[in-house]
C-alpha cells in the first residue's frame, strides 16, 4: 500500500513537474514570439527610416547644387563682359549634379508611402520644368554683354 502511495506520489510529482515545465515553455514561447514580433516591427521602421533618409539627402544636395548653381549664374549674370568658357563650366557642373540628384531623389521618393507623396511628387516636377526656360535664359543672357542682358533676368 505504500508503495502504492509513494508511486501515485511520484506520478503526481512528475506530472505537476511536466505541468510546470510546459506551462513555462508555452510562457517563453510567448515572450519570444512578442520579443520577435516587436524587433521584427523595429527592423521595418529602420529600414522605412533609412529609405526616407536616402530620399532626403538627395534631395538636399539637389538643392545645395541648385543653389550653387544659381549663384554661379547671377554672379556671372551681374559681370560687364560676356561670360567665357571657364565660367559656362563653372555653372554646368553644379547644374549636372543637381540635376542627377533630383532624379535620384525622385526615384527615391516614388518607392516611399506617405500623406500627400503624389501632391509632392507633382509639386516638384513642375519646379522642375520651371527651371528649365529659366536656364536656357540665363544660357542665352550670358553669351551677351552685361548692357545687352534684360534686367528681368537677373530679378528671379
Amino acid at each position: 500500500m505504500r508503495e502504492k502511495k509513494s508511486r501515485m506520489r511520484s506520478m503526481t510529482l512528475r506530472a505537476f513537474a511536466w505541468l510546470i515545465f510546459c506551462g513555462l515553455t508555452l510562457v517563453l514561447i510567448v515572450v519570444l514570439g512578442n520579443t520577435l514580433a516587436e524587433s521584427s516591427r523595429r527592423l521595418a521602421f529602420a529600414e522605412r527610416s533609412v529609405d526616407f533618409d536616402k530620399a532626403v539627402n538627395a534631395l538636399l544636395i539637389a538643392v545645395e547644387q541648385l543653389s550653387v548653381e544659381r549663384g554661379l549664374t547671377q554672379m556671372a549674370l551681374l559681370a560687364t563682359a560676356a561670360a567665357s568658357a571657364d565660367t559656362t563650366a563653372a555653372i554646368a557642373q553644379p547644374r549636372g549634379r543637381a540635376s542627377a540628384r533630383m532624379a535620384e531623389a525622385m526615384a527615391a521618393v516614388a518607392t516611399l508611402s506617405f500623406d500627400s507623396r503624389d501632391a509632392l511628387l507633382a509639386a516638384v516636377r513642375q519646379s522642375a520644368e520651371e527651371i528649365q526656360p529659366l536656364r536656357n535664359q540665363a544660357d542665352a543672357a550670358l553669351k551677351l554683354p552685361r548692357s545687352e542682358r534684360p534686367d528681368a533676368l537677373l530679378q528671379r
